[in-house]
């Protein structure tokens, strides 16, 4: 079968316009993404300067603590890196010999505090949550913790 130059070259034109848009996609993805990761790499270098200017130092717990901090919006952040002492931090995002022993003991008054920061008070419906929230494992409350909005806490053990 032979097909007419008229067709060959049209086909040819649509592939390098399909070439030419795969291209140019790609490229706005990649920017995309520098700039997901520009903004990221920034709220860790905030963090990391934050931490250093608060405790004198930024040693090998708190920097480990730093990438599931980052986990939260930059206003609740902030909250927490002014409000949170250096143990506190640690029992929340760090990797810590202790930290499951840390969360069940005071654990009550450990999420008041820690919901009282982050979300800037704790009232009647946040209250009411805790006491839900006390039967998850340590792991398991942190992560909802750190991830979930006050709206997605309060829907899932309101």
């Amino acid at each position: 079968m032979n097909l007419s130059p008229a067709y060959l070259k049209w086909q040819e034109e649509t592939l390098q316009e399909g070439r030419l848009e795969g291209i140019q996609e790609g490229r706005l993805e990649g920017i995309q993404e520098g700039i997901q990761e520009g903004r990221l790499e920034g709220q860790r270098q905030m963090a990391e300067n934050f931490l250093r200017v608060r405790f004198g130092s930024l040693d090998e717990e708190l920097s480990s603590a730093i990438a599931p901090m980052l986990q939260l919006p930059p206003p609740e952040l902030t909250r927490l890196l002014f409000n949170l002492s250096r143990e506190e931090l640690l029992v929340w995002f760090g990797d810590v010999p202790g930290r499951e022993d840390a969360l069940r003991t005071p654990k009550r008054e450990t999420i008041e505090n820690f919901l009282r920061v982050r979300f800037g008070e704790l009232d009647q419906e946040l209250s009411s949550a805790i006491a839900p929230m006390l039967q998850l494992p340590p792991q398991e409350l942190t992560s909802l913790l750190i991830t979930l909005s006050r709206e997605q806490l309060l829907e899932r053990f309101g």
